[in-house]
């Protein structure tokens, strides 16, 4: 989930229609939980010391323009009117409630292929409200209402949001260690993940085999980076209140 895929959603008979998300699987000792990233965004707009100072201002206005409703339709919809418009009343949005706007097929469209649109490149905000107001049509299985029931299912077992890792902060030569070690474990979790899954180790009976490993890889360190990186963010915190 979260990769970009091409859907026709005309084709309800297609493969892409046979995937749902299972619910989060339970424990020997019942602990459920489903990953919850709160505070990761996907774009990052930075503003740097070479830009002229009587320029900066006028940046600040333009990033800013980026983060209001008016610039998510455009910039990730297009023009009002032909690739999206108002919605009616009495349609009904992906979440269910009263539905704000939705997309305008270009199928035999003389716009039809011609890029209106900015997309996902520029900093953006779309909030729940906004992305969840699109009409829906649950008559058939589409992608976003098929996304957003499946989130649903998820969210009762996210994990508390004090048990999210906040943004911190590295120097350089930590950033570069951290990565180095991030890399290297990430990939050998994945890797295993799918070994488990799919049966070619067990679970049982490999599973201190995996945690010696992931200890060789710099495990240990990997957390200690992240915890001293916490502990300082903490402590400047403490210090700004004082």
């Amino acid at each position: 989930m979260g990769n970009w895929v091409s859907i026709d959603i005309a084709d309800q008979e297609g493969r892409w229609n046979g995937w749902r998300v299972i619910p989060p699987l339970r424990g020997p000792d019942g602990f459920t939980t489903a990953i919850f990233t709160p505070l990761q965004g996907n774009h990052h707009a930075v503003i740097t010391r070479t830009l002229p100072e009587e320029l900066m201002p006028i940046a600040v206005r333009w990033i800013d323009n980026f983060y209001t409703e008016e610039s998510a339709w455009t910039v990730h919809e297009g023009i009002e009117g032909m690739t999206w418009e108002r919605s009616a009343p009495g349609e009904v949005s992906i979440a269910g409630g009263p539905a704000v706007w939705n997309r305008v097929p270009l199928i035999d469209s003389p716009i039809e292929g011609v890029q209106i649109r900015i997309g996902n490149q520029p900093p953006l905000w779309r909030s729940n409200d906004w992305r969840l107001s699109e009409r829906a049509n649950r008559t058939i299985v589409e992608q976003e209402t098929l996304l957003f029931d499946m989130s649903m299912m998820q969210l009762p077992y996210r994990q508390p949001l004090e048990q999210v890792l906040p943004v911190l902060i590295f120097d350089e030569a930590t950033s570069a260690e951290l990565v180095d070690l991030e890399v290297t474990i990430q990939s050998f979790v994945r890797e295993n993940i799918a070994r488990f899954t799919v049966g070619d180790i067990c679970i049982e009976s490999d599973w201190d085999w995996y945690i010696r490993e992931l200890q060789v890889m710099g495990l240990e360190r990997f957390i200690q980076i992240q915890q001293t990186a916490f502990d300082e963010r903490l402590a400047r915190i403490a210090a700004a209140g004082n």
